[in-house]
Formats: structure tokens, sequence, C-alpha cells
């Protein structure tokens, strides 16, 4: 018969052993799950045929924004540049205080 430390060395054994295998099925899980993702969309590039793609992706969008064109956003020139009219008024009175206070 065996004794409660044997006992208690078998529980522990098996629930290490349920773990480890819960973990082991879980990784096959997960490489399955990418390799289905992976025929569905097909390899992902790595390395520097990533980033040119990536850079041909930006040329293509680049291109495209160019080509769109002008959306006939206009401002007027007092929007631009501010007032013209406040500008003016502060010229004139610096003018005019320069005049009588010098």
């Amino acid at each position: 018969m065996p004794s409660a430390s044997d006992l208690i060395l078998a529980r522990e054994h098996a629930t290490e052993q349920q773990q480890e295998e819960r973990h082991y099925r879980r990784k096959q899980d997960k490489a399955e799950a990418r390799d289905r993702i992976e025929d569905m969309v097909g390899p992902k590039s790595v390395g520097r045929e990533a980033m040119l793609e990536k850079k041909q992706l930006r040329r293509e969008n680049d291109r495209a924004f160019r080509e769109r064109g002008d959306d006939g956003f206009e401002l007027d020139e007092s929007t631009i540049m501010g007032r013209g009219d406040s500008f003016r008024e502060r010229f004139a009175l610096v003018l005019w205080k320069t005049r009588f206070f010098c």
C-alpha cells in the first residue's frame, strides 16, 4: 500500500502532466490558427522585402493624393495674411504718435 507522501507525489505529478498537456495543446492550436491565416492571406513579408512593400504602398498613396488635385479649398487674402485694415490702422497710429511725441 502506498504511503501518504507517495499519493501526494502522484497527484502532483498528474497535475503537472495535465498542465503541460494543456500548454502543449494551446501551443498547437495557436500554430494551426497561424497556418490557417497564412493560407488565406499568404505569408507575411519580412525584412527588406517588407520595407520595399511599405515604400511602394506609400508611393501609391502619395500619387493618388497628388492626382486627386485641389478640392476647391480656397481662402481669401485677409484670412491668410490677416486683416489689412488693422495693420494699416496700427501703422497709421505709430506714424501719428511719432509725429506728435518725438
